[in-house]
């Protein structure tokens, strides 16, 4: 459960060419079989785009296909309105470089973005409680107005995460003992103890 919770991936492509056996004899078995392996082999020549897709390392694959597409538009751009004129190569100028800043610097700030929500919902998952869980993946998806409103909430949930990861370790054993009786209560001790780090580094992770 943890490992899948760091393992989330978006933007990968995979690209596999069709199998072709033009002028070829061969039973209904070995047809099936061929293509099988045709297939096993394209996948595993691919598996770096879901590899670079990971949220986890940033997902590269998805920085460097924005900053292929800034790139193009920054000399495209100006090309097409070179043709045009020169009122229409500085317009073209302008819409170039502002695309390349705007797909380089966001494609890193989301590559950052994506390693700290990995970390943080890898940290959420170790303190192995649901309801703290749901509670931050609720606060997640809701996204600041601006700057400052972003701080308080990152500011809160780092507090929040150091009172609950004290109060946790006398509160996680008592409701394990209700619950579960002398295994809940051990169970809660080790909660309590996980909570006391996971839940301050995790709410300083999310700020």
């Amino acid at each position: 459960s943890f490992g899948l919770g760091l393992a989330k991936f978006d933007d990968a492509v995979l690209k596999l060419s069709y199998y072709d056996a033009t002028g070829q004899l061969c039973t209904m078995g070995q047809l099936q079989d061929r293509v099988v392996k045709h297939y096993i082999h394209q996948t595993l020549t691919q598996l770096y785009a879901v590899v670079f897709g990971l949220d986890i390392i940033g997902n590269p694959y998805s920085v460097a296909q924005n900053i292929k597409a800034g790139t193009k538009d920054l000399f495209y751009e100006p090309y097409m309105g070179m043709v045009q004129g020169p009122r229409e190569f500085a317009e073209g100028l302008v819409i170039g470089v502002n695309s390349f800043l705007r797909h380089s610097v966001g494609g890193v700030v989301g590559a950052a973005s994506k390693i700290s929500r990995s970390i943080g919902k890898g940290i959420a998952k170790l303190t192995f409680d649901e309801e703290y869980q749901k509670s931050r993946n609720r606060r997640m998806t809701q996204k600041p107005s601006h700057i400052g409103e972003g701080l308080a909430r990152g500011g809160k949930s780092f507090l929040e995460g150091i009172y609950h990861g004290v109060t946790g370790v006398i509160v996680k054993p008592v409701e394990g003992a209700v619950e579960e009786g002398v295994g809940g209560f051990f169970k809660g001790v080790g909660k309590g103890l996980v909570g006391v780090v996971a839940r301050p580094v995790g709410g300083l992770n999310d700020m």
